[in-house]
């Protein structure tokens, strides 16, 4: 018998009690960029189910490949894509060379524009949905892409694809292909016969004191944690063990003084140890109080320090020789200043100095133990989690802080984010790829990028060429795991599901953003994090990401303009994002 199905394709199954983590290959550690929802009765809607029979296939213009992928080709195919997964089907015949010494092919994703499939996504999306479903198919994501595909120096842009992740080890390929006859009649009747399928192996996973510090350009590698910059490493006192990132400093506008933080609902709320309730402070309540890092963060800190001390005590002694020398050399020919040998030297010397001093001031004062000083704030408001459920809705998936000021007064910076974890000449030359984008993008003298506003849901969903270049809008973020990254936004919004162990399904709509050079934009613990273009302006606010691996191919976000508007009607009637310090 056909398994029943929800009339509405992204509202999934009929929601009840007692509803479990997402079945994602294996359980989702407790970390923050985990999607693993409990006790969704509330949150998500409730759909009457029906039994729907596989529709019968239709003719199409041309014949789909036959047979299982050779297990080379499923291996290899994806080279080049971060997690690199395993393809599964393609309908495509163009053969693929076996790899072999410097003859290899590599890929790379990209968004689409100005093709006739962003004109109807809004209304073929649901029905590649139902079509999937009927073919029993278990899929993750389903995003909308093109491929840069580049062999022995040569590039060549595949057609546009229909890039589904399905879950490892659960479609065939006789199956795949049955379903991609299906999805093919339909985009026939949309006049779209230029689009390809192909179907990867992939899972989709959510990303879970002492007065902060200044940001420090040149040690930033190791104190960033501690800075008042963007991107700060937090977590819940009351599940420490789940860490992400605070994104955004909102200010409460009107006659209010107050600051919060924005971060992630499933950072500081873990899903599967709280009720998926409204949380909204009272004075008679107890505060569920935020940290600065959790145990795991404090431990990586102390160890990143602890590692470049004895690196430094080993090079420095073995340096010493050449620095005299070269200072002799300088002193006997009167030059002036110090030649680069002995201005290393000195700056490891004093780089030694400052790290002793701050491995003995973070063990001090900012352990475990110390839970007045760790403490930032405490959680003010935080809305249901709900799924976003159709066209023109997104998911809520946030809390506010509100933070000691205390903590903050002494160095605050205000909305920045700190790119001195990325090389200047780096950075700059990934921004300015497009050459529709040249003197948009500027590296700060101090590497503190400021944020200047908010992407509209026009230049989000129908970007001008001048905003998105040629391949996607480039974007960055500084997250907790992955520090500096770029990576291409937009496009046709993506479609992800959840699946849950009592047999439930939820899907969700995302705003997706692309790996970048074969690099990931996110990793697993970034959650949180502020998405920014080029000008410093917020595109949206990181929460999954799709992979097959701990490397994230697609990443995905909840828009900031809706989040913004979401606090506004439901909590800061006034909030913006230019918080001062007075």
């Amino acid at each position: 018998m056909p398994p029943k199905k929800a009339l509405n394709p992204l509202m999934g199954d009929e929601n009840s009690e007692g509803l479990e983590e997402p079945i994602s290959g294996k359980p989702a550690p407790h970390r923050p960029h985990t999607r693993a929802y409990a006790a969704l009765e509330r949150a998500a809607p409730t759909a009457p189910t029906t039994t729907t029979a596989a529709p019968e296939m239709q003719p199409i213009s041309r014949t789909l490949p036959e047979g299982e992928i050779p297990d080379w080709e499923a291996r290899c195919y994806y080279y080049g894509i971060p997690s690199q997964p395993r393809l599964v089907y393609r309908t495509d015949t163009i053969p693929l060379t076996r790899p072999g010494g410097v003859d290899v092919v590599q890929r790379e994703s990209f968004p689409v524009y100005n093709h006739n499939i962003n004109k109807v996504w809004d209304e073929v999306g649901p029905k590649i949905i139902q079509i999937l479903d009927s073919h029993e198919v278990r899929w993750t994501s389903i995003d909308v892409a093109k491929f840069k595909i580049t062999r022995l120096g040569s590039k060549r842009i595949s057609p546009v694809i229909l890039w589904i992740g399905v879950v490892p080890a659960t479609l065939s390929a006789d199956k795949a292909r049955e379903a991609s006859t299906t999805c093919l009649h339909l985009l026939e009747t949309f006049g779209i016969t230029d689009i390809e399928l192909e179907y990867r192996e992939s899972l989709y996973v959510r990303a879970a004191g002492l007065r902060l510090k200044a940001p420090d350009q040149r040690r930033s590698w190791f104190s960033r944690p501690l800075d008042v910059a963007l991107s700060l490493p937090i977590a819940a006192r009351a599940t420490s063990d789940a860490e992400g990132s605070g994104g955004l400093y909102i200010a409460e506008g009107g006659a209010g003084k107050n600051i919060y933080l924005l971060t992630a609902r499933h950072v500081v709320l873990h899903p599967l140890r709280m009720p998926n309730d409204a949380v909204v402070a009272h004075r008679s309540a107890p505060r569920r109080e935020v940290m600065l890092l959790g145990p795991e963060g404090f431990d990586k800190m102390v160890s990143r320090v602890s590692g470049y001390i004895d690196y430094l005590e080993y090079v420095i002694p073995k340096q010493q020789g050449d620095a005299k020398r070269e200072r002799l050399e300088r002193d006997a020919g009167q030059n002036a200043g110090m030649g680069p040998i002995e201005q290393q030297h000195q700056e490891r010397r004093e780089d030694l100095r400052w790290c002793r001093e701050f491995r003995e001031e973070i063990r001090a004062d900012w352990q475990e133990s110390n839970r007045r000083e760790r403490t930032i704030g405490y959680i003010d408001y935080s809305p249901p989690f709900t799924y976003g459920d159709r066209p023109g809705t997104w998911s809520t998936d946030y809390a506010l802080i509100l933070l000691d000021k205390k903590k903050l007064r002494q160095n605050f910076k205000g909305n920045v984010l700190d790119l001195s974890g990325k090389p200047e000449r780096e950075l700059v030359e990934l921004m300015h790829a497009g050459t529709e984008l040249l003197g948009v993008f500027y590296y700060p003298d101090d590497g503190l990028f400021p944020l200047r506003g908010v992407m509209s849901e026009s230049e989000i969903k129908n970007p001008s060429t001048e905003i998105r270049g040629s391949e996607g809008i480039l974007v960055m973020l500084n997250g907790k795991e992955s520090g500096v990254t770029v990576g291409r936004a937009g496009g046709c919004e993506s479609y992800c599901r959840d699946y849950f162990r009592n047999g439930k399904t939820q899907t969700s709509i995302e705003w997706p953003v692309h790996a970048y050079r074969g690099k990931a934009f996110s990793q697993q613990g970034d959650s949180g994090s502020i998405i920014v273009d080029g000008r410093g302006r917020i595109g949206g606010f990181l929460t999954a990401g799709a992979s097959k691996a701990e490397s994230t191919d697609i990443s995905y976000a909840t828009p900031f303009f809706w989040i913004l508007d979401h606090i506004k009607k439901n909590r800061l009637p006034n909030a913006h994002i230019h918080p001062t310090m007075d």
